[in-house]
C-alpha cells in the first residue's frame, strides 16, 4: 500500500477506535437552560432516573440523591404566591426523594413540582439545590426553627440501618442521615443515604420521606424546576393547581416545563410511571 494511502487508512482506524472507547455518556434531554425539552423527553428522563438504583453519583460524597431518583416538592396554589419557592425557612425547606428502591404511593398534597438533580442543574447553569438530610419517612419538621435535620444520625453514633431499627422504636423519625459531607470530616453521604432506603426496606414502608433542602432565595430563572406534577388520573384539582402553576412559572421565569401525570405504585414493590399529555398542559410554549 503507498505510503499516503496507509498513514490515511491508519488514522481512520485508530479515529473509529478511539471513539467507541469514549462513547459519550448518556445526557440530560435538557442541554442548557435556555433549550427547552419536550413533554415527553422530560417524563422519559424522570422514568430513566426512577429507575436508576445507583448507589452514589461518581464518589462517597456524591449521594445518590445529586443524579438519580426524582427530589419533588409537594404544594398548593395558593394566589399571590409561587410554589416553588420557600421564604422565611432558615432550618431548611421539606422535600421527599422519590426512587423505584424508595417507593412511594402518594405525597402530602396532589400536586408540586420535580427538581432537576443538582449534578443536572449546575451543568444546564440553573441553581442546584443542596439536599443536606433524609429522614426516611415524614420527620413533621415545619415546628423547627433552627435546623430541620435536628441531630444527625452519625452524630448519636448511628451509621447503618440495622442500626437505626435497633436505636429508634418503628414509626418514630429517629434521626435524619447526612446528605452533605462536612469539610475536614469523614463523612460519606452517599453510604449514609442508601441507609435511609435500607430503613424503609427493613420497614417495608411505602410513606414519602422527607428530605431538608438548604434554604434558597428568589433565583428566578434559575430555579431548577423540572416540571410540575400531579399524581392520580382523578386527581382534578391537583391537575387544575399544576397548570396554574406551569402559567405562573412561564410568567415568572419565561421558562415553560411540562405538567407530568404521576401515576403512583399500588406497593412498595410495584413500579410508578410518569407520562406526558398534551391535554395536561395549560400552555403549550
Amino acid at each position: 500500500m503507498h505510503a499516503s494511502r496507509w498513514l490515511r487508512f491508519a488514522c481512520a482506524a485508530t479515529t473509529a477506535v478511539l471513539c467507541a472507547c469514549h462513547a459519550p455518556a448518556p445526557t440530560s434531554p435538557v442541554t442548557s437552560a435556555g433549550a427547552r425539552a419536550s413533554g415527553e423527553d422530560v417524563a422519559r428522563e424522570l422514568q430513566r432516573r426512577y429507575d436508576d438504583t445507583r448507589t452514589d453519583c461518581g464518589s462517597p460524597t456524591e449521594p445518590a440523591v445529586e443524579c438519580s431518583g426524582l427530589l419533588l416538592r409537594a404544594t398548593q396554589w395558593r394566589e399571590g404566591e409561587h410554589s416553588w419557592m420557600a421564604p422565611g425557612r432558615p432550618a431548611g425547606v421539606s422535600f421527599s426523594w422519590l426512587r423505584q428502591d424508595a417507593n412511594a404511593t402518594g405525597a402530602f398534597y396532589e400536586n408540586g413540582f420535580i427538581a432537576h438533580p443538582a449534578q443536572t442543574a449546575a451543568a444546564l447553569g440553573l441553581r442546584a439545590l443542596t439536599s443536606r438530610c433524609v429522614y426516611y419517612l415524614n420527620a413533621v419538621t415545619s415546628g423547627e426553627q433552627e435546623d430541620r435535620c435536628r441531630v444527625p444520625c452519625d452524630a448519636q453514633g448511628v451509621f447503618t440501618a440495622e442500626q437505626f431499627v435497633d436505636t429508634f422504636p418503628a414509626g418514630t423519625y429517629g434521626c435524619a442521615f447526612r446528605a452533605t459531607a462536612r469539610a475536614d470530616m469523614n463523612d460519606k453521604p452517599a453510604d449514609a443515604w442508601m441507609q435511609m432506603v435500607g430503613v424503609r426496606r427493613i420497614y417495608q414502608y411505602a410513606g414519602h420521606n422527607e428530605v431538608i433542602v438548604a434554604p434558597y432565595d428568589d433565583i428566578g430563572a434559575a430555579m431548577p424546576v423540572e416540571a410540575f406534577f400531579y399524581y392520580g388520573s382523578g386527581s382534578i384539582r391537583g391537575l387544575d393547581d399544576a397548570k396554574k402553576d406551569q402559567i405562573d412559572f412561564r410568567d415568572s421565569t419565561g421558562r415553560w416545563v411540562p405538567v407530568i401525570l404521576w401515576t403512583p405504585a399500588a406497593s412498595i414493590g410495584d413500579r410508578a410511571t410518569f407520562s406526558y399529555d398534551e391535554a395536561d398542559q395549560a400552555i403549550l410554549e
